[in-house]
C-alpha cells in the first residue's frame, strides 16, 4: 500500500509547487536543444523590426560538466549559465524546441563545430561571414556546418511595420535594420520543420 502512496504524493508536490514542475522538466533537457526568449538587450531588439515574430534571440543548450548553459550571441558569443541567460528575457519567458531524431543522432559533430565561433563579436551589420554573428546567424551555422542542414530560411529585408508603442525602441535601432540583405530570422528557425516543441514556460 505504501508503494502506492509515495508516487501520488509525489505527483501531487508537483502539481502544486511549480518549481518542481520546473525542476522536472529542466532534467528533460539535452545538449542541442534550442531555447527562444524575448531579449532586452539593444542588440537582440533589431530583430523585432525583421520579421515581428514573438521571439528575438536564441541560442543552443549545452551541458557541461552537470549544468547547463546557453551558447548564445551577445556582445560576444558565449556561454551563459542557463538561469541567468533565462533572467535577461522579458518576464523571463522562453520556450525550448527539440531537433529531429535525423539530428540528434549527429549532435557530437554538431556540438563540435560550437566552439569554432566562441568569442566572436556581434554582427550589427548581419553580413554573412564568420568574422561576426548575429543571434540566429550563430544558430544556423553551428547546425549546418555540423549537419548540413538549414533551419531558418533567408528572408529579404525590404520594408518594416513599426507600431506606435515601438516608436522609441525603433529609433535606437533604425541605423541596424538590414535594409535589402537577406537575413535568418529568429522566427523563422523558430518555424522550422526540423525542431519540436519541448517545453514552455510561463
Amino acid at each position: 500500500m505504501l508503494n502506492i502512496k509515495i508516487p501520488i504524493l509525489i505527483s501531487i508536490l508537483i502539481f502544486l509547487y511549480p518549481g518542481c514542475r520546473e525542476q522536472k522538466n529542466a532534467l528533460t533537457l539535452q545538449s542541442g536543444d534550442i531555447i527562444f526568449q524575448k531579449s532586452l538587450e539593444p542588440q537582440h531588439l533589431v530583430m523585432d523590426f525583421l520579421d515581428m515574430g514573438k521571439y528575438n534571440h536564441c541560442g543552443i543548450i549545452v551541458k557541461k560538466s552537470g549544468k547547463y548553459f546557453v551558447l548564445s550571441s551577445e556582445k560576444t558569443v558565449s556561454y551563459t549559465e542557463l538561469k541567468k541567460w533565462v533572467q535577461k528575457g522579458e518576464g523571463q519567458h522562453y520556450r525550448v524546441l527539440r531537433p529531429e531524431k535525423n539530428l540528434q543522432k549527429k549532435m557530437n559533430l554538431i556540438l563540435a563545430k560550437a566552439g569554432f565561433f566562441q568569442g566572436r563579436t556581434y554582427d550589427f551589420k548581419f553580413d554573412w561571414d564568420d568574422r561576426k554573428l548575429y543571434n540566429s546567424e550563430l544558430v544556423q551555422k553551428v547546425y549546418y556546418n555540423g549537419a548540413r542542414v538549414m533551419l531558418g530560411e533567408f528572408i529579404r529585408v525590404t520594408g518594416i511595420s513599426v507600431l506606435p508603442s515601438d516608436s522609441t525602441v525603433y529609433q535606437s535601432c533604425k541605423d541596424f535594420i538590414p535594409y535589402d540583405k537577406e537575413v535568418v530570422t529568429v522566427q523563422s528557425i523558430f518555424n522550422s520543420p526540423h525542431l519540436k516543441l519541448l517545453m514552455l514556460k510561463n
